[in-house]
Parts: structure tokens; sequence; C-alpha cells
């Protein structure tokens, strides 16, 4: 399941692309035929990402407003009230973009020089999008949560390619939707609803550190699980709940309204820089250089090879190996139904 930064990095990329744009939208699946009615002709006035959950929010198509506003939660009541598209991709749900050079994301831009490959009749190119900072691959096991692909200009939108449950069609790209674990259309009332429900999320900008502690004070469930509840704090996945808790030295295990509020203040503050690093780039990476540095030295003396995975992550999918700083071996056990991977000397 893609995590937070995913789904903001998404909805970074919708504002820039379709906000203030008029969608044709339709079901080619079928099974939001109802809901692309009623959105078929409206534009996009309004991107919100909240923890794991985007709202793209519509209006008849002769208002005009700005292309991201204030989060939903706080602004005043619409006229007319827009309608909201709540999209959760769960486990299997994904985007995929088609455009010409008119429908590039600031995210996507340097990743393709259109000018030079640019042919009449070219086939669809899918663009690098998750490569373009350092040119090197992303790993294989990462969800990624949207993949691009430039078409010649004039745009025509190709046939959609699987079961596309939503599609929003502009005059330069089109937003191809499927697999999503929820996709459904709400008022504002509705996601207000939604939000309520979780907990605070760290890319937001109206949402605080005091009430992660005081939903954390009312978790017996061990600290790892308890960040991957949403409804404790919302966009933590997998990846980051294991690297947060490396970072802030803290044994996984440890009940949650037991922790220290110096240290749910290392969690939320190393949250607050690594998460925009991953909107920025597409992809997370936590392991410092210097120290991946001194591992390799220690392992290639010690006669042992060094694997991919030691470069991204200290503790994520690196059960059995060293720890990148004291060398003990990292553990892993299923908690809450989820794998928890962790150092019994670093996080003691």
């Amino acid at each position: 399941m893609p995590e937070g930064h995913a789904i903001h990095r998404l909805a970074t990329q919708f504002a820039q692309v379709m906000s203030g744009e008029v969608v044709a939208a339709s079901s080619p699946q079928g099974r939001f035929a109802a809901g692309t009615a009623e959105l078929d002709g409206q534009r996009l006035v309004d991107v919100q990402a909240y923890g794991k959950h985007m709202f793209l929010g519509f209006a008849p198509c002769q208002t005009v407003a700005p292309r991201q506003t204030e989060p939903a939660a706080t602004v005043p009541e619409s006229k007319p009230p827009l309608t909201w598209l709540h999209i959760h991709l769960g486990i299997y749900g994904s985007w995929r973009f088609y455009g010409d050079s008119q429908f590039i994301a600031r995210h996507i831009g340097p990743a393709l020089d259109l000018a030079e490959t640019a042919q009449p009749a070219a086939e669809i190119v899918e663009i690098p999008v998750h490569t373009h900072h350092d040119d090197s691959a992303f790993a294989p096991h990462e969800h990624f949560a949207d993949r691009w692909f430039w078409t010649p200009a004039p745009f025509q939108a190709p046939s959609p390619y699987g079961t596309v449950r939503l599609r929003l069609i502009t005059a330069h790209g089109a937003a191809d939707l499927s697999g999503p674990n929820t996709c459904e259309l709400l008022d504002d009332a509705g996601v207000a609803a939604v939000f309520a429900r979780l907990g605070p999320d760290p890319l937001r900008p109206d949402c605080d550190f005091s009430e992660f502690v005081k939903r954390c004070a009312t978790r017996q469930k061990g600290i790892g699980e308890a960040l991957m509840d949403q409804s404790v704090i919302a966009g933590v996945g997998n990846i980051y709940r294991a690297e947060v808790l490396y970072a802030a030295r803290l044994n996984p295990f440890t009940p949650a309204r037991e922790v220290t509020s110096r240290k749910l203040r290392r969690i939320w503050n190393w949250l607050e820089e690594y998460l925009p690093l991953g909107v920025e780039s597409g992809r997370i990476t936590t392991a410092d250089p210097d120290d991946y540095s001194t591992f390799v030295e220690r392992e290639l003396a010690a006669g042992r090879e060094p694997q991919a995975i030691d470069s991204r992550y200290y503790v994520y999918q690196r059960q059995d190996r060293p720890c990148l700083r004291c060398s003990a071996t990292v553990k892993l056990r299923v908690a809450g139904g989820r794998k928890l991977y962790w150092c019994p000397r670093c996080q003691r």
C-alpha cells in the first residue's frame, strides 16, 4: 500500500496538471458510472491529501477557484458546495497518467527531453519519473502509486489499459484509476467525517504534534502497532514505521501510552523531515551515506558483500542483516498482521 508521501505527491501532481481544468469523466469498467456522470463536465478546483486519502474537489464548469486552497477541513463553505472525489488506493490501486508536453508535472519535467524525442507518429513512451533525481533504479519492492506516459501532440487519450474504474480527461492529458480500495463522491460534511476519524498527518500544516501525543496516550498496544493505526497518526506505512522507530532508538513493543513525550517528539520531527523528501523524490531512502560507507568498509573487511537494500534503509527488509551502525542482527516479527523490523541493540 502506498504510504502518505506517495498520496501527497499525487495530490501535488493533480494540482499541477489538472487544477482549473474541465474534465470529461467516464468509468470504462462501469463500476463508477453513476459517479462519473455527476463529475463529467465539472471543473477541478481543489486538491487535498490527508494521510493515505486523496480528495479532488469539483465544481460546475462556470466556477473559477484557485489551484489549491486551505486544507479542506477549514475551508469555508463553498458557493456552490464542491463535489469531492474521495480516493483511497489500498493495496492494489494506482493511477496511470497520459499526456502531451503541456501535461507534465513539476516532478516529471526533468525526466524526459520532450523536444528531442518528439515525433509526430511516436508511440506512447513511459517517463521514468521515479529515477530522475539521481538516475538510480527504484527498489522493486516499493509500491508506486502512479505511472506516467508521454504521447505526441495533439493529445488523444489511448484506449484504457486493464480494468479502469475512473478516467478523467482534459485537453492535454488523462488520468486512469485502477483497483482502488475506495472511490466515492462526498460532500463537505463527508470529507470532514473522514478527516475526523484520522490521526494527525505530519505533512499537513493544520495538524500538530500535540494531537499525536494525545492519541498515543490512549493506546496500550506497542508503539510499532500504534504508528500503523491511521487513527493515531495518518500516512505512516510499514517502511516509515520501521525507519522512524530506529531513528528514535525506540523499542517497537513499548506500549504507546508509556512512550515519553521526548521520544514521541523525535518520531514527529523525523517524519516532518523525511516525509517531504519522499514527496519530492517519489521514493523512500533513510540510510545516511556516511553510515552506509562505514558499513560497507566493515562488511568488506569481514569478507562479506553488502546488498542493495543496505544502501536504502537501516532496518526495513534487512532481517538477518547486520545493523548499519552497531552490527547487531536486524530482527523481524509479525505484529498486527504486518512485518515489523528492528535492531535489538539500538532499539532497547
